[in-house]
């Protein structure tokens, strides 16, 4: 079995007002395929693997990437490794710039819940803090909101939505609700809900992500679902 390394994490600690700047040094040695299919690295512009991609995978040798700037407080990095070929990897710094006066859009305020070592309850849109939605609606901006839930190791995850009703059914690029589990990565997503029927998700650990997001703001959408966390059978 071939045996593959996963590092992913994220830069959250930029003071409020910054930016990230992330530049490679030293040396940038990882294993070149077409396409960097076997061994890459990727930086993803926010707090999390789903956010945009910066770039396309790095790989190689000899070639530094380009010096790298969020566009605001966070970036996301995923290094992956397979043992077919090794080589020393990479090397980079990071440090914190002053937002620039020029960008038009406003410092993002996360909106992110969590649910921790609970063994059943609910979430919905009515978690969304009303000043949170006054800023997007504000500015203009897609609402992006997150809901981490964690129960005990060993134990998994039981979703049902009572409720979904988004504000435009159908349109998947508007408006949709994505589950993860484990990871917030898009090679970790379990469901995207973007019509009328929301189904039944089981985590494959013991957290589950659930992502809404909405760019009218999502005002007319309801949905509301509740979690159970559950044992397998014969689990210690």
């Amino acid at each position: 079995m071939k045996k593959t390394t996963c590092l992913a994490g994220q830069l959250h600690i930029t003071p409020k007002g910054h930016l990230i700047k992330l530049d490679f040094r030293d040396w940038f040695e990882i294993e070149y395929t077409p396409g960097c299919k076997n061994d890459y690295l990727e930086v993803r512009d926010g707090p999390h693997g789903y956010n945009s991609i910066i770039h396309e995978p790095f790989c190689g040798r000899g070639t530094f990437p380009p010096v790298i700037t969020s566009t605001d407080r966070y970036l996301w990095i995923h290094f992956r490794s397979d043992e077919n070929i090794e080589y020393r990897g990479f090397k980079a710094v990071f440090e914190f710039t002053k937002r620039p006066d020029t960008l038009k859009s406003p410092e993002i305020i996360p909106c992110v819940m969590n649910r921790t070592l609970m063994e059943e309850g609910e979430l919905g849109k009515v978690d969304i803090q009303k000043d949170i939605m006054d800023f997007y609606i504000q500015h203009d901006m897609p609402i992006d909101c997150l809901w981490t839930i964690v129960v005990r190791p060993n134990w998994r995850i039981y979703l049902q939505f009572a409720e979904f009703n988004l504000e435009k059914p159908n349109d998947c690029h508007s408006n949709f609700v994505q589950v993860f589990s484990g990871k917030t990565d898009m090679a970790s997503i379990e469901k995207e809900f973007c019509g009328s029927i929301a189904d039944t998700v089981m985590s494959k650990s013991n957290k589950m992500y659930v992502r809404f997001f909405s760019e009218s703001k999502g005002s007319k959408t309801l949905f509301l679902a509740n979690f159970t966390a559950y044992r397998d059978i014969g689990s210690d």
